[in-house]
């Protein structure tokens, strides 16, 4: 696991809230405030080019109308050039956008115009009349508004409107109004600057540039242009696109109502974001140093919480390796604040262990004494009591002997066969118990090595006496192969003890059952046989020295096998039903898992 120290934490912890809640609402309110600039700008640039749009609209609508109401008039239709001239001369001083007005023939000669006249210079040339002859005779209602270049380079509009006969609505001739540009402040859109290098423009409903501060794109078809696609397609709108020079650009459009022409409106898109760009780097500038304020007021205020508490961790680590006086019982730090509090709980803690510590080893040393007091006594009384029993036990195997010797000396040499049988077998009688006892005086020296129980345990059965039962008895074994470590030799002496008392309490025959299991930290053994059982007083006493059920038996069997479990560290209990036989219980530590845990 990765250790991240409590100043790390709490320093994240407060960068985190700082970035959550300023952060976070920070760089909300940034940019939204930067995307309502570029908005603003956005809808600034659209409201020009709409106006523009709307003051064009409102002059040339003016003098369409008066053009088609003139040309209704009957003076007009009549061709009568004495009434006609005063009528487009009054027309032409009334009306804002008209320079002059004629009404040319089918022949194209100029049958009037007004006076006083505009220079013939400036004037539409009859090949205009000649291309735009059939749109004037199709229109009905409405005006045909297109232009022309003058010899200097000059450009003037022709609003014309046909002449028909009233009687057979055949076009007698048209009548056409004169918009010179250099005369009208509709010029001036070529003069009118957006920002620094922003200019303005106007096309037709084609897309040629009618005005345009460039003079060499001036009568330039320029439908190519993304915002003059746009403005032929929308109407008006905002459009931002990449030039051929890689620039952006920032274009606002709108179309003239009354003539299908527009104003289009042109700025690079630095220039018009520039204070959003300003507005967005100081409030940027702002946010990242008030979080790095924030995460310096958190180191500081971190530092005064952390160390005293790391003061605290290391008083703590001192007291786990039993120093409890190191720094002396006084607190390192005032009880002002939570840190306080919990240095002097330590403080007090400290003294109680201390305490309970010295009392701990009091009692350990007194124990320890009463202990060996214990052991001695057990010894003692054991070893009295082994006298005793030994004495008893032994007192009948000599007698037997003693007076088998006289009887030898009494009868004649073919009795001497059955007597000495009965010599050796008291004497071997006499030399299995001091055996036994012998080995349950001494202290077991234990040489544990990984050995298979289940073999052992088959080759124990292979050296028990079954010739007592009746009926062959059995030996059933719950594994193949289970490897345990234990000392083999004593072991072996607890399978056959354990053997020969289940085959003796089977005189009938029966199957003894060796049960292995191993659970997480030990190893357990059940052995039942089919005999009788024992009864429960019984069952209580059978492990004491010389205890026993059979006529034969020394009574320290059981006693051994209960002491080499107990120096492998481990039980040995009795289950007994009279009528479902013996149960042994034996379990001991298993060394070989604690040795895999420990690494050896």
């Amino acid at each position: 696991m990765i250790f991240i120290s409590l100043k790390t934490k709490f320093i994240a912890l407060c960068v985190l809230l700082s970035t959550g809640t300023a952060g976070l609402l920070g760089s909300y309110m940034v940019w939204e405030s930067y995307e309502s600039l570029r908005a603003q700008a956005q809808q600034a640039q659209l409201a020009l080019a709409k106006t523009l749009a709307w003051q064009v609209d409102q002059g040339v609508s003016r003098a369409f109308q008066a053009i088609i109401d003139l040309s209704k008039r009957p003076e007009t239709r009549d061709m009568n050039k004495r009434l006609i001239i005063p009528e487009l001369n009054f027309v032409t001083s009334t009306t804002e956008l008209l320079d002059g007005l004629l009404i040319v023939s089918n022949d194209w000669g100029v049958v009037a115009k007004t006076h006083p006249a505009v220079p013939a210079e400036n004037l539409p040339p009859k090949a205009w009349f000649k291309a735009n002859r059939l749109r004037i005779a199709s229109l009905t209602g409405s005006v045909l508004v297109d232009f022309y270049k003058t010899p200097k380079g000059n450009v003037g509009v022709v609003i014309a409107a046909p002449i028909r006969n009233p009687k057979d609505r055949n076009v007698w001739g048209t009548l056409a109004g004169i918009l010179y540009i250099p005369n009208h402040t509709i010029g001036n859109l070529e003069d009118v600057h957006v920002g620094k290098t922003g200019y303005v423009y106007l096309v037709n409903e084609d897309g040629i540039a009618i005005i345009h501060p460039d003079r060499w794109l001036r009568l330039v078809n320029m439908s190519d242009n993304p915002s003059v696609q746009a403005l032929r397609t929308h109407g008006e709108g905002i459009l931002q696109y990449r030039n051929q020079k890689g620039e952006e650009i920032l274009s606002a459009f709108a179309k003239i109502a009354s003539s299908g022409w527009g104003i289009v409106v042109h700025l690079p898109a630095s220039e018009c974001y520039a204070p959003a760009n300003r507005m967005l780097k100081v409030m940027s500038a702002f946010l990242l140093l008030t979080l790095a304020l924030s995460a310096a007021l958190s180191a500081l205020l971190a530092r005064h919480i952390v160390h005293p508490i790391l003061a605290l961790a290391g008083r703590v680590e001192k007291i786990d390796t039993g120093k409890f006086n190191i720094g002396g019982d006084r607190p390192s730090s005032s009880a002002n604040d939570e840190v306080g509090l919990l240095d002097q709980a330590i403080s007090r803690m400290t003294r109680r262990l201390e305490f309970q510590d010295r009392e701990r080893e009091r009692s350990h040393q007194r124990a320890l004494l009463a202990e060996k007091k214990l052991h001695e006594s057990e010894k003692l009384a054991s070893i009295g009591q082994l006298a005793a029993s030994l004495a008893h036990e032994l007192n009948n195997p000599l007698s037997v002997i003693l007076g088998t010797a006289q009887l030898i000396s009494r009868y004649r040499e073919r009795h001497l066969k059955r007597w000495a049988n009965r010599v050796i077998v008291e004497s071997d009688r006499c030399r299995k118990l001091v055996s036994d006892l012998l080995d349950f005086a001494k202290p077991l020296q234990l040489r544990p090595r990984s050995v298979d129980l289940v073999k052992l345990a088959e080759r124990c059965w292979s050296q028990v006496d079954r010739t007592s039962a009746r009926v062959p008895c059995q030996l059933r074994v719950s594994h193949r192969v289970f490897m345990a470590k234990v000392d083999p030799d004593r072991f072996q002496q607890v399978f056959l003890n354990l053997m020969t008392n289940s085959v003796q309490a089977m005189p009938q025959g029966g199957t003894v059952m060796f049960r292995f299991h191993r659970s997480k930290d030990a190893v357990s053994l059940l052995v039942k046989d089919e005999g009788p059982g024992l009864r429960l007083r019984n069952a209580e006493r059978i492990f004491q020295p010389f205890f026993t059920t059979k006529t034969k038996g020394t009574g320290l069997g059981l006693a051994i096998a209960r002491a080499i479990l107990r120096a492998h560290g481990g039980t040995i209990g009795l289950r007994s039903n009279p009528k479902k036989g013996a149960l042994f219980v034996l379990s001991w530590p298993d060394q070989s898992s604690k040795e895999k845990d420990n690494g050896t």
